[in-house]
């Protein structure tokens, strides 16, 4: 019976941890829609790709409350997302801090190749880039992409600890 009784308990307490993640990831996207539309701090091209973990828990973590299976691989598919996540935010630190060039990933949009000078010119007016390494908002005196490489980090972990409790 004790055993029986824990498990069932691991089970209430994962749904509770995955209640909170999915509860956290929107009310982390609204943050950052906030500060982009409300603040007017436009993000970079890596700012925006940080997000897809937090958008994938918004969509993973549901099915596995509706469908009621596979609650493993969900869970292990929303733990590599944190785990994308942890890698491009610490990847965007170190472009903040001098440690890597910019890469293409912070220039999505260019797309120069046999442009005439009037076009170059037309969409150098039109476009305003943000460059991955300039920090726009600050919280506490750390950029959007430190304090997210910590979370993702810490997302990681909680994830990991769900998927054990599954056995």
């Amino acid at each position: 019976y004790r055993p029986v009784h824990n498990f069932h308990l691991m089970l209430h307490n994962n749904k509770f941890i995955l209640n909170s993640i999915l509860t956290f990831s929107i009310l982390s996207l609204i943050i950052a829609y906030y500060i982009q539309y409300v603040l007017g701090h436009k993000p970079c091209n890596l700012c925006l790709i940080e997000r897809i973990p937090y958008i994938a828990t918004v969509i993973l973590i549901p099915l596995i409350f509706f469908i009621g299976r596979f609650e493993r691989l969900i869970t292990g598919i929303v733990m590599l997302f944190f785990v994308f996540g942890a890698v491009i935010s610490i990847y965007h630190v170190g472009i903040e801090q001098g440690f890597f060039s910019e890469s293409l990933v912070c220039d999505l949009d260019s797309n120069n190749e046999n442009l005439s000078k009037e076009d170059l010119l037309k969409q150098l007016e039109n476009k305003i880039a943000i460059s991955c390494k300039d920090v726009t908002f600050r919280f506490l005196g750390l950029s959007l992409a430190t304090i997210n490489a910590v979370i993702s980090i810490l997302l990681t972990g909680i994830m990991y600890k769900v998927i054990k409790n599954y056995g």
